[in-house]
């Protein structure tokens, strides 16, 4: 879509010069801010910023001590290292945002200081991605890599000097010396000269975020045509292979959570595309590229909730500058639209929740994107919401019973595989929202450490099969087999240990799926059963997902057919409310304004509800410190069983 399409010659000859490139409005450029400056809610963004710049004047910068990188390898841990790696990027980007607006030269001194520090580290690769030494602990200097958050220290510092070069050069030309020296050395020669990232082939996230990144950093910080050209179509390879990995739909398997590295990233790389050669290498109009943006307005339930199937939290983080000029580029208001409610609490008259929500390691460049990108005074509407949402591709179904938000029912379902990226054992796995409420739902993901990407990763509770509402049978859960099962030490090896036999995969994963929606009623069909190890001998377990608008009601049927007698047959549902038991055969999952039915076989089914403790402040952050889990268990002979279970608003 990009390599073939331009070639080094052709960006050489429409790529304008670094020092006309329309991009953002450099310090110097006063008549911007001051045109910036002209909106109450930029005034409050100055005025935020500037005091939060006047406290750290003065304060050391935080410490990054050797035996905080070793803690990953020594015991799994992330947190001591990256807290402060990203504590460090967001103070520079808010000092020197706060001298681009104020332009006193109060914060210059300081942002030296960031900038020096930071080409102190001797890595910029955190220890979650570096290749380890003998020991494990320590980033091996011989073997430099490229990661995600080097080469996003690379664009931050990019635009540092983009930004504030003659005022950094007013101190000492040394400054953008070594900023340049360092960013040279980390990050640019090594993707001017290597392909052998392992990201390179475009399997995931990484690829697009990677090479936005270096792309930025690259037009930030050159002067030389040719040079930028023949970067700039080496990381059209890596890109191009990325967009061959998505359906024309766009359905993203990462989840909306990673959207903003994902499809957003690419929209970051193809915006870098578009106004260095003042619009004439775009892709904006393909139709693969509007899905894969529109993707996340369809993945949007209602309120702050998201379909938030793989590694993601059910409140995902919406990156407002992206997704509104995502929405401008490709003609899609809805996903525009999306982002202006995000601003302002998710209702269209709602207040502005933060002057800047953005705030973290990359802070100067999506602050800067916030500013420039989305008008001050735009407003979200009340648009109507598409009741009928279909990714074949990754086979997830979102339905609707309104067009309206926070009314009726919501449901999401899905089939895909398990060779997904940031993959659970979830094949068959749906979530519920009822009035705007969580009914039924997808737990999420619990704070990242070693564990989470290694062989031991489906032994985490929340995304082994387990901890999603999926069946057990024989407690054999989906992805392993019998052998693992007595073993825990043995449960799950990790997507990205493809060597280890195994290994979830998308071996395991739906088969004959089926989707209609006659506007009344939608039924999604899918063939679970090959998601489970052979040994149980399934010969099949159909789920069907039936959604009926008119009575305001979701059924769940599944037909199992097994050749041997089932000792026991378990389905949990994890609930953010609590479940009462009116009657044999219902359940009431208790919402703040509304109580949802919830009926099944009482013959066939026990029930047991539990409160679930929530320690994990990943988790907290959507849940609080409780849901609840309820459990069906049965015992099933061999042959043909069905049973249905159903949902009604009461």
């Amino acid at each position: 879509m990009l390599q073939e399409k331009y070639t080094v010659q052709d960006l050489r000859k429409v790529f304008v010069p670094r020092e006309t490139w329309d991009y953002v409005p450099t310090a110097a450029a006063r008549e911007a801010w001051a045109e910036l400056s002209r909106s109450t809610l930029n005034q409050c963004r100055k005025a935020y910023l500037v005091a939060r710049a006047e406290a750290l004047v003065g304060q050391p910068w935080p410490f990054l001590p050797a035996t905080a990188y070793m803690d990953f390898g020594r015991n799994g841990n992330r947190t001591r290292y990256e807290n402060p790696y990203h504590e460090r990027r967001e103070r520079l980007s808010i000092l020197a945002l706060a001298e681009c607006w104020e332009h006193k030269g109060r914060f210059i001194d300081e942002i030296v200081n960031g900038i020096w520090t930071i080409c102190e580290e001797t890595t910029w690769v955190v220890p979650a991605h570096s290749a380890k030494g003998p020991k494990g602990v320590l980033a091996r200097l011989e073997m430099p890599l490229v990661d995600l958050f080097s080469t996003q220290t690379a664009l931050v510092l990019g635009h540092v000097d983009y930004l504030l070069g003659p005022e950094l050069d007013a101190v000492s030309p040394i400054v953008r010396q070594r900023l340049r020296q360092q960013v040279e050395e980390q990050v640019l020669t090594e993707i001017e000269t290597r392909n052998d990232f392992w990201w390179w082939d475009g399997h995931n996230n990484w690829t697009p975020w990677c090479s936005g990144n270096c792309l930025g950093a690259a037009m930030c910080l050159w002067d030389d045509p040719d040079r930028l050209a023949a970067l700039t179509h080496r990381l059209m390879e890596p890109v191009d292979r990325f967009l061959a990995q998505y359906g024309v739909d766009g359905g993203c398997d990462e989840g909306p959570n990673y959207w903003g590295r994902a499809g957003g990233a690419l929209l970051d790389f193809l915006e870098l595309l578009y106004t260095r050669s003042n619009g004439a290498v775009s892709v904006y109009d393909e139709p693969k590229i509007a899905n894969m943006g529109i993707y996340l307005a369809r993945a949007h339930m209602d309120g702050p909730w998201f379909t938030n199937f793989a590694d993601a939290p059910a409140k995902s983080h919406v990156r407002l500058a992206q997704v509104y000029r995502y929405g401008e580029r490709v003609g899609s208001e809805e996903l525009s639209n999306l982002a202006l409610l995000a601003m302002r609490s998710w209702y269209p008259d709602g207040e502005i929740d933060h002057p800047l929500p953005d705030l973290g390691g990359d802070s100067i460049v999506d602050v800067m994107r916030l500013l420039c990108w989305v008008p001050a005074d735009a407003r979200a509407r009340a648009l109507p919401r598409p009741t009928s949402s279909w990714f074949e591709s990754i086979q997830v179904a979102i339905l609707r019973q309104s067009e309206r938000n926070s009314e009726g029912l919501v449901l999401a379902a899905k089939g895909g595989n398990n060779g997904e990226s940031h993959n659970h054992n979830d094949i068959g796995h749906f979530m519920l929202m009822c009035d705007g409420e969580p009914a039924i739902i997808d737990v999420g993901v619990e704070t990242y450490t070693a564990q989470t990407f290694s062989p031991r990763r489906y032994e985490l509770w929340c995304i082994r099969s387990s901890g999603h509402n999926v069946p057990l049978i024989d407690g054999i859960e989906q992805g392993l087999n019998a052998e693992q099962l007595r073993d825990p030490a043995r449960l799950g090896t990790g997507m990205h240990f493809d060597d280890i036999v195994l290994a979830p995969a998308s071996s395991y994963c739906a088969t004959d799926y089926s989707f209609e929606d006659n506007g009344t009623t939608a039924i999604f069909t899918e063939n679970i059963a090959t998601a489970y190890p052979a040994e149980i001998e399934l010969e099949s377990l159909i789920r069907t997902f039936r959604f009926d608008r008119a009575k305001g009601q979701v059924t769940v049927t599944d037909a199992l057919n097994r050749k041997v007698p089932t000792a026991s047959y378990i389905l949990p549902f994890y609930t953010l409310y609590h479940v009462n038991r009116p009657a044999p055969g219902r359940l009431v999952i208790e919402l703040p304004d509304r109580k949802l039915a919830w009926d099944y076989d009482p013959a066939l089914f026990i029930t047991e509800t539990v409160s679930v403790d929530i320690e994990d402040p990943n988790l907290q952050r959507s849940w609080g410190s409780r849901i609840f889990k309820t459990t069906f268990k049965a015992v099933l002979p061999a042959g043909h069983i069905e049973y249905t279970l159903s949902f009604s608003r009461i």
